[in-house]
């Protein structure tokens, strides 16, 4: 499968994460929920990098069309993703994602 490098967010992309996920009711109002199908395609278009480069490998704009891709592959890279960003619960300091950034493969 492909290589991506996936670095965690910073704090201010982890907070406008957070904002950006929260789900609406009619009224516009917070409903206590999250959109984690959202959630989850923000994590790799803002986390996943080139392992060459370190150069993201996603533009924003490119989020809905990442919906239509591997499952698995959004799965992994999110996962990872979000255990960097302080998302994915407690992190082991002794675990590979204890670093700033790790790799990920993919089946893609």
């Amino acid at each position: 499968g492909a290589k991506v490098l996936v670095r965690g967010l910073n704090a201010k992309q982890r907070l406008d994460l957070m904002r950006d996920c929260i789900v609406l009711d009619d009224e516009g109002k917070p409903t206590g929920q999250t959109d984690l199908a959202r959630m989850f395609l923000i994590l790799v278009v803002k986390c996943s990098r080139d392992p060459e480069t370190g150069e993201r490998i996603f533009e924003d704009a490119d989020e809905g069309a990442l919906g239509e891709t591997s499952g698995k592959g959004i799965e992994t890279v999110s996962g990872v993703a979000a255990e960097l960003s302080g998302l994915g619960g407690e992190v082991e300091s002794s675990g590979p994602s204890s670093s700033p950034d790790t790799s990920a493969s993919t089946d893609d």
